[in-house]
């Protein structure tokens, strides 16, 4: 990484990739708009490498990481820039969402998808109206869902069921 000091993007998707190689990437190559670093061994360590080291970053990609609140704080507070960030499938809660939703004004995208993020989170990111006027949520049914919990809120003071569904319509023809 030290040879390459002018890296903007980086693909290291389902590599064995670990903080100690996140953390020699993120000293180096501080110039850093976006790094995908899903389905890798990364974790906390290597997010807040990223965080203090890469403040430019514009896209991150850490689905299916061991990454937590702690890291997805991290990145908010550091990187304000931040116009995607994918976390799916990592142990991300309704307390990394809110810092998230805090702090990345420039948000577009997110995935949550497959996190522990519940209607707390979810009516966190609904507050931002910037994000909502880029229709910015990219999980499946997440815009959906998110408008129906936000209205829930409103409503009701209960938890909305989401994932009861009826049959599709059928043809009669």
């Amino acid at each position: 990484a030290s040879s390459c000091p002018n890296l903007i993007e980086c693909g290291l998707y389902g590599t064995q990739v670990t903080d100690v190689g996140v953390q020699a990437l993120a000293s180096s190559c501080r110039n850093l708009t976006e790094i995908d670093l899903g389905f890798t061994q990364v974790t906390d360590v290597g997010a807040q490498a990223l965080a203090s080291s890469c403040r430019n970053l514009i896209t991150i990609y850490l689905n299916s990481t061991h990454v937590t609140d702690v890291g997805a704080h991290a990145l908010a507070s550091s990187c304000r820039n931040l116009t995607a960030i994918h976390l799916y499938n990592t142990q991300v809660t309704d307390v990394g969402a809110q810092a998230i939703a805090s702090s990345c004004r420039n948000l577009t995208k997110i995935t949550l998808s497959g996190t522990r993020v519940t209607d707390v989170g979810a009516q966190a990111l609904g507050m931002c109206s910037d994000f909502w006027s880029r229709d910015a949520m990219t999980s499946p049914r997440a815009a959906r869902d998110l408008l129906i919990c936000c209205a829930s809120f409103i409503s009701f003071p209960v938890t909305p069921d989401l994932t009861t569904r009826s049959e599709p319509a059928r043809s009669t023809r």
